[in-house]
């Protein structure tokens, strides 16, 4: 799960590859996003720089864009299971650990 302070946005992985678009004012569903297959949504980290919203499950990363909220781009690596990632704003660049 993460909030994208810039539009007051809470984004919250699910168990079916699905993430949910919360509005932080209203606190009600505004959208969601598909991700690719059903595998269970494990992290959820924010760019602040440029909105953008990456999203990992055990094998694929989802960029989706912070404005639409529209799936971007993704990247899947098969036998990949990613253990850990972080967002490295200095640098603007995802450090991932793979099991």
């Amino acid at each position: 799960m993460t909030l994208n302070p810039a539009n007051n946005k809470l984004y919250v992985g699910g168990g079916n590859g699905q993430v949910a678009i919360l509005s932080g004012t209203t606190n009600k569903r505004v959208g969601s996003v598909a991700m690719q297959g059903s595998d269970p949504v494990t992290q959820i980290l924010l760019n602040p720089g440029s909105g953008q919203v990456y999203v990992f499950t055990a094998s694929s990363i989802t960029l989706v864009d912070g404005i639409t909220d529209a799936a971007m781009q993704r990247l899947t690596i098969p036998q990949i299971t990613f253990a850990a990632a972080a967002y490295n704003p200095a640098l603007n660049q995802l450090d991932i650990t793979q099991v």
